[in-house]
């Protein structure tokens, strides 16, 4: 097992999407099962571990559940499957079906994204476990340490850089005074999601490219949660946290399923202009800082031998007017990100990904686009820390903020 796998383990991540053609149950288990028994680059039939540090493989039945239910009505809340799956026996995959929707949850320890979409591929047929798709994951074990060979070991100019921004990083450092605090439970966290249709995204991009041309959409929706949480009511601590992805550091005609992206942070606060942010950003994939970090991250967990909150009690202020939400916001991109398991219905189509917030106050907000360019935003929380109103609230009021931060 990689300190990532460990370090990963113990957050899981749920997601509902459709309409999609999804086969029946008997079929869906058939193909999850073949996914299981054909080996660890496809990770399923793995046991994710926070203390391990070797793998160990399970059976068919103990890697993956399937359930099948009533088909999910147009008028529905698609967040009833996301609570009909997470409650049903924990293994490494659970997957409800329910008519043209499903809902998966899985351990984080077994991958991320990537790890999800080649799950549907295969269980909705679209790519045999035999094709040479799958090749660039068989191939090499470390990932990690070939991702770092190929971003450092010809451009030491890169690590002069890397030093400048990490000093940069821990200078802005948002850690606050001391406050008296309260245990906290580590429960299944709550969502709100909102789906932002083709015209409304057209809307902002037709703005963006008049104000802000070569600024990302991302970096303007993200500067629009800040103020959106902000008006909601909800303080936000200025270290925001935003998961870059390192599989393209990767050598060419290398992949990897497992979990693989950096969580970085930046000082932001509802001040922060989006060009701003998108230097940032590019900065930081410029100068390979995700894969140090991930570098980083890794040895010092492989020096403790465990995750670091696998067993520590989570706590936060006891006031709760001095509850400082800790954001994350992740871009997943264009789903589905193959063309093995497309919507049947764009029109129609969402994904809202719930994926474990890393604390008590934690706020992740995870995004992505479906159909033709509409924006589906999940936000997962602690309701007893996270008042889910006000963050409900804050998702409505998103476009508005994000014309608001294009036209500033």
């Amino acid at each position: 097992m990689t300190s990532l796998d460990l370090q990963h383990s113990r957050r899981r991540s749920a997601s509902v999407f459709g309409p999609m053609a999804v086969p029946s149950r008997d079929v869906a288990v058939e193909r999850l099962h073949a996914m299981a028994a054909a080996g660890p680059a496809f990770r399923l039939g793995l046991r994710p571990s926070a203390h391990d540090r070797r793998w160990h493989t399970v059976e068919a039945d103990d890697a993956v559940s399937v359930t099948e239910v009533a088909p999910l009505s147009r008028t529905a809340d698609p967040l009833d499957l996301l609570r009909t799956v997470r409650g049903m026996p924990e293994t490494g995959l659970r997957v409800v079906l329910a008519g043209e929707w499903v809902a998966i949850d899985f351990s984080h320890g077994l991958g991320d994204v990537a790890f999800s979409q080649a799950v549907v591929d295969v269980m909705l047929g679209g790519v045999a476990l035999t094709d040479p798709h799958w090749a660039p994951y068989r191939r090499g074990r470390h990932p990690l340490a070939a991702a770092a060979a190929r971003t450092f070991g010809g451009d030491t100019r890169r690590l002069i850089q890397l030093a400048r921004l990490h000093r940069a990083g821990r200078n802005a450092a948002d850690s606050g005074p001391e406050t008296p605090t309260r245990a906290a439970s580590r429960s299944t966290p709550s969502a709100r999601t909102i789906r932002i249709d083709d015209s409304e995204i057209a809307e902002l991009r037709a703005a963006r490219d008049r104000h802000l041309p070569g600024v990302s959409m991302f970096a303007i929706v993200t500067c629009a949660l800040l103020r959106s949480l902000s008006q909601a009511g909800i303080d936000v601590r200025r270290d925001v946290t935003i998961p870059f992805d390192a599989r393209p550091y990767l050598p060419r005609r290398m992949d990897t399923l497992a979990s693989f992206s950096a969580g970085l942070t930046f000082p932001l606060d509802t001040k922060t202009p989006a060009p701003e942010l998108k230097d940032m950003i590019t900065a930081a994939y410029r100068s390979g800082r995700p894969v140090a970090n991930l570098v980083v991250s890794s040895t010092k967990l492989r020096i403790a031998g465990s995750a670091p909150d696998a067993e520590s009690p989570w706590r936060v202020a006891a006031d709760p007017a001095a509850v400082r939400a800790e954001l994350l916001h992740s871009y997943v991109g264009r789903i589905p990100q193959t063309q093995f398991s497309p919507f049947t219905d764009p029109d129609l189509a969402f994904n809202y990904t719930v994926s474990d917030p890393v604390s008590p106050a934690g706020i992740t907000v995870t995004s992505s686009t479906v159909g033709d360019h509409a924006l589906c935003l999940s936000a997962a929380f602690h309701a007893d820390v996270t008042d889910g109103d006000r963050v409900s609230d804050a998702l409505a009021s998103v476009v508005d903020q994000a014309l608001a931060v294009i036209s500033e």
